[in-house]
């Protein structure tokens, strides 16, 4: 007999020992490498300091416009973490 898995197309959120997973979000660093990291229904901040990254030093943009930090992302979302450059 075949189980449900043999019928789902390859994108299918169900993998081989019938888990599901779960779509995560991509960060992409400002030395250009990107993480997966998973939302959860946090704000970019937590996200950020999660990560070991100080939010009061990064801008954030997401399909390049710039966003909160309060901003709570999609799973699905591509961010962009922006480092900036201050002092006198």
């Amino acid at each position: 007999m075949q189980s449900l898995i043999d019928f789902l197309p390859a994108s299918s959120n169900l993998s081989s020992n019938n888990a599901i997973t779960h779509p995560r979000m991509r960060l992409m660093l400002p030395d250009q490498s990107v993480i997966e990291v998973s939302v959860e229904g946090r704000t970019i901040e937590t996200i950020l300091n999660s990560q070991g990254i100080d939010p009061l030093t990064t801008l954030i943009s997401r399909e390049d416009e710039i966003i909160p930090e309060d901003t709570i992302p999609d799973e699905e979302d591509v961010i962009r973490v922006i480092r900036i450059s201050h002092g006198g």
